[in-house]
């Protein structure tokens, strides 16, 4: 706990000789259950002969670096659909108004088949109220 109150969950170790820490976050942020989750983490890297510390760094710039959704449909559409088929332009225009508001900033490799099945349900729900407004509209 800090001067001001603040509870911070902290991973302390001893590597090469030489005691450390990492701060894993700060109470409500991070419950107590997944601070413990992190410190088991960080333990088991610790018996692998990693330092912690670096291993922090490294998933942080990992999920820094990560290619977003966005960026892949984008490099997808570039190869293969630009000159390729004669409707690209809506096929992207659709990508963009409807998946990249949504999922567009998420990695790619951490967007999990419930994601995008979320997005399923939104444009059924778009295609029925569609359909509603023409039949009563």
């Amino acid at each position: 706990m800090t001067l001001k109150g603040k509870v911070i969950f902290q991973y302390r170790y001893h590597w090469q000789g030489k005691g450390d820490r990492i701060d894993i976050g700060t109470y409500p942020a991070i419950s107590l259950k997944d601070a413990r989750d992190s410190a088991l983490f960080y333990r088991g890297e610790l018996e692998q002969h990693r330092n912690p510390k670096v291993v922090k760094l490294t998933r942080k710039q990992q999920s820094i670096d990560a290619q977003t959704v966005e960026s892949v449909i984008h490099d997808w559409w570039e190869k293969s659909l630009k000159n390729a088929q004669v409707k690209a332009g809506e096929i992207l225009r659709s990508f963009e108004i409807y998946v990249f508001p949504k999922i567009g900033n998420l990695p790619h490799d951490e967007t999990h088949l419930h994601v995008w099945l979320s997005l399923t349900r939104v444009s059924h729900r778009h295609i029925k109220f569609q359909k509603w407004l023409k039949s009563n509209g």
